[in-house]
């Protein structure tokens, strides 16, 4: 306990006064605190405020038998108000006895230490009040003040009501604690206003409590109810009635973007027809300007950008690389990332990739140190960056391989079908061939096995499945049924209603339900299950090491004479004998000559064939009208044939008329009318239709 004396040895002089009083306090400084008490007691009528200040000596002090503090209070103010009625002539002589304002002052704040410290060590509101009711002098109001603000705001918590913290800061405006007080009564009122889920609870929060920080995440999570629908009708209704939100403009970009998701003039002059009121007009009928061109990557100073199909630069060449547009978005390099751009060349989204891959049916596969995810056209993380491959949106679904396991995810990043594979086949018609435990089956989409996993290989044909078991093949039905017995070495797919079976080095032909249509038996190669496949009613077939043609009744249409053939084609069919290829009829009589090294099937009445290690066209006449001066030609358009000669490319048409220089190491279509030409030097386009090139990267 802390000693409460503030120095009363005093040693009086001799010529003092004689009185009660100072005979008191004669006692008191040599703690006689009988005498003391007595003389006090007896002069606190005359004599209030020095008889209250010597009684406050005999009540404060830890060594008096009187000890009581709470007496001491009692004395110490009553001098304390008491000396404010005294006469100056009094007040002088008290001076004497070292009683002044500043003394009481002293006196009554080392007592109110003492009520602190008790008002602490009960650690209540209410023993914290009545010290800072009862001592306004003190040092430790303040110290009281926060620390009942402290002890009345824990419980507040503790109750954890809108009424605790409501009365709370009706109480103490002023705490440290107002704050944080205010923000969970707001949260609190919030949450017993929404529910979740109920966008008519959002949106009454959201008018009535304007004030109410909580508004903000009221807005948020009732734009995400509108977004969770991921509709265009949920987007237009969520414009309509929150024309306010500080979303309304990112619901407009979206519900542009789910109308417009392909990226089509169309779309897009559709919708501003639609949707007149549409805030951002001029950036889509800038887009529209722009998808109604064909955007062409194209490369200047090392740098890429696109040309429309007048060789006018229409999006700037300051990227690292650039990709053709797909959906309405292009890819680009900018500083080592991969992002998208629109046809203006604006960022799409306000992402950088390692990676990525072209939108396909509004998605697009991207990576992130070293992972995959996938995003949607709004730009959202459609399946977070974790996986190690990611198909593409086939049947509604995406399968996807994380940990050497695969698992199918709808397109909003749901596993859309339960449990996960070792192996497994994107899903076509509803089905989905996987594999678990060593061993191939077929699950429906909603994950049920269709076909059980006890097969060593499968193979989609339509509703059938080639199956695999051990070493022998059959054929079963989507629900498992077997067609063929597996007894087979191979089996190929079906083509025109019929497939390969082979056994013993020898096949038929066996349709649909399992039924021999075409009995061989014919000999069976490697190259038996493509070149024997029927392809517009016929299938050239190898007896023993001879080829002839069939027809779907298994009629010979030309005897197996032939070392090699061409597709059957009833005017001239390629034919081979002694390594050589000539041109036979229908009757199977020879109309052209065995002199060919190669001999392509005719189309559009010309012919492909090869002389001494060079390359011409023929037509049916066998008449050249492409002379044999190239190493090499295939069609490409039309009639058209890329021609190569030393490595390089070009283009002739059937006329022999020189279409494009054979100069060029790689011709690929680009869009409709457009090849690209590729050579050391650069990429060059040309118009096929117009016969002229768009931009010569290489001539720059």
């Amino acid at each position: 306990m802390k000693y409460f004396f503030l120095g009363f040895l005093i040693v009086l002089s001799i010529n003092s006064f004689g009185g009660k009083l100072e005979k008191g306090f004669e006692a008191l400084a040599v703690f006689d605190y009988y005498n003391a008490r007595e003389l006090f007691s007896k002069t606190l009528d005359k004599q209030v405020c020095g008889a209250a200040f010597g009684l406050t000596g005999v009540y404060d002090t830890e060594k008096s038998p009187f000890f009581n503090i709470d007496s001491a209070y009692k004395y110490i103010v009553m001098a304390d108000s008491a000396w404010r009625e005294i006469e100056e002539k009094d007040k002088e002589k008290l001076r004497e006895l070292e009683i002044d304002p500043e003394i009481i002052l002293k006196k009554k704040k080392s007592i109110s230490t003492f009520f602190f410290e008790n008002a602490a060590a009960q650690n209540t509101v209410e023993s914290y009040q009545l010290f800072i009711d009862n001592h306004p002098w003190s040092d430790e109001r303040l110290e009281a003040i926060a620390l009942r603000n402290h002890v009345a705001y824990q419980e507040a918590k503790k109750a954890n009501t809108i009424s605790s913290y409501q009365s709370y800061m009706e109480r103490y405006p002023d705490a440290e604690e107002y704050t944080e007080a205010e923000f969970r009564y707001n949260e609190l009122v919030y949450h017993s206003l929404v529910i979740p889920g109920d966008i008519s609870s959002y949106r009454a929060f959201i008018v009535n409590r304007p004030d109410n920080p909580f508004v903000e995440e009221a807005e948020i999570e009732l734009y995400k109810l509108y977004k969770a629908k991921n509709s265009a009708i949920a987007y237009q209704q969520y414009i309509r009635e929150n024309p306010e939100s500080p979303y309304h403009e990112d619901a407009w970009r979206r519900f542009f973007l789910l109308k417009t998701y392909h990226g089509t003039p169309e779309e897009i002059a559709d919708f501003l027809f639609e949707y007149q009121d549409y805030p951002n007009r001029k950036e889509v009928s800038e887009l529209l300007d722009r998808a109604e061109m064909t955007l062409l990557p194209c490369r200047k100073d090392n740098k890429w950008g696109c040309i429309n199909t007048y060789g006018e630069w229409v999006i700037g060449a300051k990227y690292e690389w650039a990709l053709p547009f797909k959906e309405g978005k292009a890819l680009v390099g900018l500083l080592g990332y991969s992002v998208f751009i629109d046809y203006r060349g604006a960022l799409t989204f306000n992402h950088l990739f390692d990676d990525a891959q072209s939108f396909e049916e509004g998605l697009a596969v991207a990576e992130k140190e070293e992972a995959l995810g996938m995003i949607n056209f709004f730009g959202d993380t459609a399946l977070s960056f974790e996986y190690e491959e990611i198909g593409i949106l086939n049947n509604g679904v995406i399968l996807t391989r994380k940990d050497g396991k695969y698992i199918y995810y709808d397109d909003q990043g749901k596993q859309a079908i339960p449990g996960e594979y070792d192996n497994a086949l994107d899903f076509k018609d509803n089905k989905a061939i996987v594999k678990k435990g060593g061993k191939w089956g077929v699950v429906n989409i909603l994950g049920q096995p269709l076909i059980k996993f006890e097969y060593d290989a499968l193979v989609a044909d339509s509703n059938l499945f080639i199956a695999r078991s051990g070493l022998k093949y059959g054929i079963l039905s989507a629900l498992g049924d077997t067609i063929l017995p597996f007894e087979f070495e191979r089996i190929g797919g079906f083509h025109e209603g019929l497939c390969i079976a082979s056994s013993e080095g020898k096949f038929s032909y066996y349709n649909r339900k399992g039924e021999m249509v075409i009995k061989g038996p014919y000999d069976f190669t490697d190259a038996t299950l493509t070149k024997s496949q029927f392809n517009n009613g016929y299938a050239r077939v190898l007896t023993n090491s001879k080829y002839g043609i069939i027809d779907h009744q298994g009629k010979k249409v030309y005897p197996a004479i032939f070392d090699d053939l061409g597709e059957y084609n009833p005017n001239l069919t390629a034919v081979n004998k002694g390594g050589k290829w000539g041109y036979a009829n229908s009757d199977v009589r020879l109309i052209h000559p065995y002199k060919y090294s190669y001999a392509s099937d005719f189309q559009n009445g010309l012919a492909i064939v090869e002389l001494n290690g060079q390359a011409g066209v023929i037509n049916t006449s066998n008449e050249l009208v492409i002379p044999m001066n190239f190493d090499k030609i295939e069609p490409f358009e039309g009639s058209l044939f890329i021609t190569d000669l030393n490595g390089s490319k070009g283009i002739v048409d059937q006329s022999n008329t020189l279409i494009i220089p054979v100069i060029y190491e790689t011709i690929v279509h680009f869009d409709g009318h457009i090849i690209t030409l590729s050579k050391e030097e650069g990429a060059d386009y040309f118009d096929i239709n117009n016969m002229k090139y768009i931009y010569k990267e290489s001539a720059e």
